[in-house]
């Protein structure tokens, strides 16, 4: 199922919940949503406590090294994962998609995850 994507440019924020079996394919259509939104620099929250991984770690490598030299051009804004700690392949793969030097964390909670994205700042440029 698709990740289910809202942006809202008053609060420079991007949220996307991911529920049933999550693919590559849907979180690469996710990250074009969000460039083609011009949205890269927003602070992003992505909720995957209701989904399951679709993929391999192979995957994740070769989308990862997409996303680097993707990236190479563009700013990111700072990325809150929340998961269920008992599925943290889902957090893994966020947190390695978001790379070096990108400010991500993982969280259990919604609110934890809101009130960690709230202190961060988000580029203007």
């Amino acid at each position: 199922m698709p990740i289910k994507q809202t942006i809202n440019p008053l609060e420079r924020l991007v949220v996307g919940v991911a529920t049933g079996t999550l693919t590559m394919s849907e979180i690469a259509k996710f990250m074009e949503g969000v460039m083609s939104a011009r949205a890269t620099r927003y602070r992003k929250l992505i909720d995957v406590t209701d989904c399951i991984a679709g993929f391999g770690e192979a995957e994740v490598a070769a989308f990862a090294q997409v996303l680097s030299n993707a990236r190479k051009d563009r700013q990111y804004g700072p990325l809150a994962i929340v998961a269920d700690p008992k599925r943290g392949e889902l957090a893994h793969l966020f947190t390695t998609l978001a790379g070096d030097g990108l400010s991500a964390k993982t969280f259990r909670s919604i609110h934890d995850a809101r009130a960690w994205l709230s202190e961060q700042s988000v580029s203007d440029n």
